[in-house]
């Protein structure tokens, strides 16, 4: 079973766009600059699952990516850059406006960046060591990218360069490099209407992934199941931006235009749903001892929810 799960702290999906356009700070372009690790030694045309495997496993670092944006004299979205503080130090790198990092997943962070007429890239970082490590590229814009728990395959969301209309979400074996459809496109259907956001997010065994599509008002789910492939489709109209996934319940906010917001527990099975009855201002899923609990900040602190 992997680590307690990452979730996001932000809110529901109305602010997504603006906090994602935002980052979490803005700087001038030219106050930024690449910094590099000290004294790394980091293996040649290594294959990537091969190379993370084989060096020294200490315990896990809990280094989340920050990804801050950058801005031209004009004010215009120029950049955005990424710090990773890794078991060898603090690694900082410039990617561009069109660019991503997902949560640490088996002490690797993912990254990727678009740029036009280059198509796009998607890279690793080893948290142990710091080393740096190219995945995968595609002609296509890449959105969002996960890797499995073994290190093995990348779950990789894009849309087509031409047009920006959805692509899937593609599974890439990282030792071929070979890629085949793990979940087709999500046709624009009412009252969701056009597609602002698609998030990736394993469940917190790592034996399904969350694929959940927000339009302006209301957010769609598909968990794939990696056992089989089975694929199921949560489609209510008062779902907001996902929390978590366990092995039963699918976690959201509601469809909240503002915070606070609440919080409700989707069953897996029959589609039940149970609402929390909470203003929550952010809320993230992990497990303990007794199993998965929700941690929700309020106005008066944090409490805990057991879904």
């Amino acid at each position: 079973m992997r680590p307690a799960g990452w979730v996001s702290k932000l809110g529901p999906p109305l602010l997504l766009g603006a906090l994602a356009a935002a980052g979490s700070l803005s700087l001038p372009g030219a106050l930024v600059a690449d910094t590099s690790l000290a004294a790394r030694a980091c293996p040649l045309a290594t294959a990537f699952s091969q190379a993370v495997a084989s060096s020294a496993r200490g315990p896990a670092v809990d280094a989340q990516p920050r990804l801050v944006t950058t801005l031209s004299a004009r004010g215009d979205v120029s950049g955005r850059v990424l710090t990773v503080n890794t078991a060898a130090g603090t690694l900082t790198k410039n990617l561009s406006a069109e660019s991503f990092a997902a949560p640490a997943q088996s002490n690797v962070v993912v990254f990727g960046q678009s740029n036009t007429g280059s198509g796009s890239t998607v890279s690793a970082i080893d948290l142990q060591t710091g080393c740096e490590y190219s995945l995968w590229w595609t002609a296509d814009v890449v959105r969002s990218a996960v890797v499995d728990t073994d290190l093995q395959s990348l779950y990789v969301h894009l849309v087509k360069s031409a047009d920006r209309s959805d692509a899937g979400v593609l599974r890439v074996a990282l030792t071929s490099g070979s890629a085949v459809v793990a979940l087709p496109p999500l046709a624009v259907a009412s009252p969701f209407g056009v597609t602002f956001s698609t998030a990736l997010r394993w469940s917190l065994d790592g034996d399904g992934l969350a694929v959940q599509s927000c339009g302006l008002v209301a957010c769609r789910t598909r968990v794939l199941e990696l056992a089989g492939g089975a694929i199921e489709t949560f489609a209510d109209e008062s779902q907001g931006q996902i929390i978590g996934l366990t092995a039963g319940d699918l976690v959201t906010f509601d469809a909240c235009p503002d915070l606070p917001c609440d919080l409700a527990a989707i069953d897996r099975r029959s589609r039940s749903r149970t609402d929390f009855d909470v203003d929550a201002y952010g809320a993230t899923l992990g497990e303990d001892a007794q199993g998965p609990v929700i941690t929700v900040v309020t106005a008066t602190g944090t409490k805990e929810i057991r879904p």
